[in-house]
């Protein structure tokens, strides 16, 4: 198969806004969108602890409500978080700790499902490689019902989990239906059996295992009720599992059959497994209980496969001329999508590169670069078309593709992309890229039905998302590749078909482990195609504060314990702004819900400490791909603390990761330690810090700060200054300060003294793609015993 590109090379132009869209960087496109695709400011999930390969799920009965989830590093808990106003701001969930903490350890990986009759929310949380915790919560996520080991594993080395739901179309919840069995929904599991290929008897080849569930707490094979069998194998070749996914439509002469995408194993090829049961089922359960039966083998099959699953190539291996594969899809897992009428979108990325497997790791050598493909099936999985490139040629490193569709012919693909080609030691590959500057972009087709597909391409993040490399080699030790993203990001539709993407703000630069670091952040599609035929475009307000935000008065509270505890008007956001004061000061405010803040500045107890803080946060990026080693931009922030009620302090400084408490299993913050003592003062409801902008990177007058995000929070004890970056303990405590209150991210552009734009005035954002073209291999097998990146 060659690999020659799809549309010829052209420079990378600045789109202004249009119609409520963000102005973002478009990339050429075969043809262009009536509207182009547009982005909200991108949200911050939480300012206080580092983001990883985020989930996100959406609630289709109650849309404004939207989960996402990120692990934390086995054998710790991961965090699972809920907005109620769209995505444009998040809580961590009042039942954290009841759900997943204490009573189940994980922390390795998350996933997410939300029942689209029900909506309840179905979590999985990966234990240490051995096992999973398995939770339900019908109440956004106040309590739960949790397993701490829902699935029985065959051995005690399983990886990357997915769910995928058949409601019966949308008319049955899982495990119940109109009082029986035939009318109920399934909840299907699938997971990555590490290191154990029964149809070679040999350890070093992975097995993809298919469980399902009638209650989202016990899975298997062939479950009645609560209590299920073994599960079932469901392919003979894989490495990297990428999703499951089900069709649920009814109107598809394909409804109920079962897909799961994966590469082969030795990462040459991409595979799409597929299973529609028995002949003359009908129903999810039908499909459901034959597709994960162990027993419905052949029994001269040596991989004990179910008999009812069948494999097709979507991508064929290409191979050097010793017969090895010539090409890696390993950067990470390939996705798959399903249309309301049955037919199938691949996904994944693919670079011309020689692998080398062994059972202890894999070694790759990349000869060129990586491009974002897809291909299409109209058969239920049958037969694929040949790929087509989506990435364009201006960007030269591509990873980590997520893809969903809606209509038929209508799909959108998100993924990390780099325009430099190889790093400062000539050596090729998204590892090697320490100079590169990584954006996550999304392609939109609405015709990708055709012979020759169209897409329209635009960056989603507003700023650079990550500087230097991006680890594709699973588990690292100190001196490895960057693991900092971990191993994918993540995209959802929305009820209008509009596009949710949540992905890494990965540009803080730390010590120790992790080359950098970062909050997770959601971006909102409010301009452009929907990927329904009948919302036309998607129509949003616009959500792109400039300079300044406003926030709700009275959402202030602590979640825990499964309640909302309202938290005081003095710890109540409701306005922020940020601005050039001077030529060599900016100017930072926050207004509080409390007109005498000066007399109330706690403590709290009720609101989880005896201190207090109220905190800016903000990014600044780098112009163009900074040398190795070189400053790349970083976070930045000023911080008000009073500690037991006593005079406000306040302070800036660079934002650090810290580790809790480095004697147990770690749980990594984004901390904000005491840097500089700055001006500030108190008028009214209102904190001023007047900041020297040599404390925080040094940013001039006509430069733009971005993911500008005001916050509250509770603490024991009052901050500490860095002792020794990255390994440190915040505050003296190995529990992370409590998040009180966050109003929406803005952008900040520094303009002359006396000129910033007001809140919502559009603004043309130079993409930091745009402005780069210089020059950087590895790979991934045992993938996470992490620490925990």
């Amino acid at each position: 198969m060659g690999r020659a590109h799809l549309a010829a090379a052209a420079g990378l132009v600045c789109l202004a806004a249009v119609a409520g869209g963000r102005a973002g960087t478009a990339l050429p496109a075969h043809a262009a969108a009536a509207t182009p695709v547009g982005f909200d400011t991108p949200a911050i999930v939480d300012p206080i602890r580092q983001g990883y390969e985020p989930d996100i799920a959406i609630d289709p009965r109650h849309p404004s409500t939207i989960y996402v989830s990120m692990p934390q590093g086995a054998p710790t808990s991961s965090f699972l978080y809920r907005s109620d106003d769209a995505g444009r701001t998040f809580r961590i969930v009042e039942g954290q700790v009841a759900g997943q903490g204490t009573r189940c350890p994980g922390g390795g990986d998350t996933e997410l499902a939300v029942d689209p009759v029900s909506s309840a929310l179905y979590f999985a949380d990966l234990q240490s490689l051995n096992g999973y915790s398995n939770s339900v919560t019908t109440d956004g996520g106040h309590t739960f019902t949790t397993t701490c080991q829902g699935i029985v594993v065959p051995n005690s080395l399983v990886d990357r989990q997915w769910y995928a739901i058949d409601s019966n179309g949308g008319k049955s919840a899982v495990g119940t239906g109109s009082g029986t069995a035939a009318n109920a929904g399934r909840l299907y599991f699938i997971y990555d059996n590490v290191f154990e290929n029964t149809s070679t008897g040999a350890m070093g080849q992975n097995q993809l295992v298919i469980n399902e569930s009638t209650d989202g707490l016990h899975f298997g094979g062939r479950c009645v009720a609560a209590a299920c069998g073994p599960a079932a194998n469901l392919t003979p070749s894989e490495n990297l599992p990428g999703n499951v996914v089900v069709d649920d439509s009814s109107t598809s002469p394909h409804q109920h059959s079962v897909y799961v995408i994966h590469t082969s194993t030795d990462l040459g090829s991409v595979i799409v497994s597929r299973c529609r049961g028995a002949a003359g089922d009908n129903t999810a359960q039908q499909v459901g209980d034959d597709c994960t039966d162990p027993t419905a083998v052949s029994p001269t099959d040596p991989g004990h496969i179910n008999k009812y699953w069948a494999d097709a190539v979507v991508r064929a291996e290409d191979l050097d001329s010793s017969g090895k594969a010539a090409d890696n899809i390993s950067q990470q897992f390939p996705t798959l999508a399903v249309d309301s009428k049955g037919n199938l979108y691949a996904a994944w990325s693919d670079y011309p590169a020689t692998v080398t497997t062994n059972p202890a790791s894999t070694s790759t050598v990349y000869h060129g670069p990586g491009h974002i493909r897809m291909s299409v099936s109209t058969d239920g999985g049958v037969t694929w078309s040949t790929p087509v490139n989506v990435s364009p040629p201006e960007l030269n490193n591509n990873v980590q593709p997520w893809i969903v569709a809606g209509d038929p012919g209508r799909v959108d693909i998100a993924w990390y992309g780099a325009p430099q080609l190889a790093g400062s030691s000539g050596a090729l590959g998204p590892e090697s890229l320490d100079n590169g500057v990584w954006n996550v972009y999304m392609a939109q087709s609405i015709d990708a039905l055709s012979a020759v597909p169209t897409f329209t391409r635009t960056a989603v993040s507003d700023h650079t998302a990550k500087f230097a490399g991006v680890s594709t080699s699973g588990f690292v030790v100190s001196g490895g590749p960057d693991r900092s993203l971990g191993d994918f990001m993540q995209l959802k539709l929305g009820p209008q078909g509009e596009a949710y993407v949540v992905y890494v703000n990965d540009i803080t630069v730390t010590n120790g482990l992790l080359g950098s670091s970062g909050p997770v952040a959601v971006a909102r599609q409010n301009a452009g195609p929907s990927l329904y035929t009948s919302a036309g475009d998607v129509v949003r307000t616009p959500d792109q504060p400039v300079g300044s935000i406003t926030d709700p008065a009275g959402d202030a509270f602590l979640g825990a314990g499964g309640i909302d505890t309202p938290a005081p008007a003095h710890l109540d956001i409701i306005g922020a702004s940020l601005s050039m004061a001077d030529s060599t000061h900016l100017l930072v405010t926050m207004d509080t819900n409390d007109p005498n803040l000066a007399s109330h500045l706690g403590p709290d107890p009720t609101a989880g400490g005896d201190t207090n803080e109220w905190i800016v946060r903000w990014d600044i990026t780098a112009p163009a791909a900074p040398a190795s080693g070189q400053a790349r931009g970083g976070s930045f922030f000023v911080d008000m603390e009073s500690s037991r009620g006593g005079a406000p302090t306040f302070f800036d400084g660079g934002a650090v990761v810290f580790v809790n408490d480095v004697t147990s299993p770690a749980v990594y913050t984004y901390g904000y330690p005491p840097g500089n003592a700055v001006q500030g003062s108190i008028t009214g409801g209102r904190i001023t810090w007047t900041v020297p902008i040599a404390d925080v990177g040094s940013p001039q007058s006509g430069s733009t700060l971005y993911a500008v995000h005001a916050f509250t929070a509770t603490q024991t004890g009052p901050s500490q200054a860095v002792n020794a970056p990255f390994f440190s303990v915040q505050n003296g405590a190995a529990t992370p300060p409590n998040l009180i209150d966050q109003a929406r991210s803005f952008t900040a552009p520094l303009s002359p003294v006396g000129s910033n734009v007001p809140e919502g005035t559009a603004l043309t954002l130079l993409g930091a793609a745009a402005a780069v073209a210089a020059s950087q291999g590895g790979r991934r097998r045992l993938r996470r015993a992490r620490l925990p990146s």
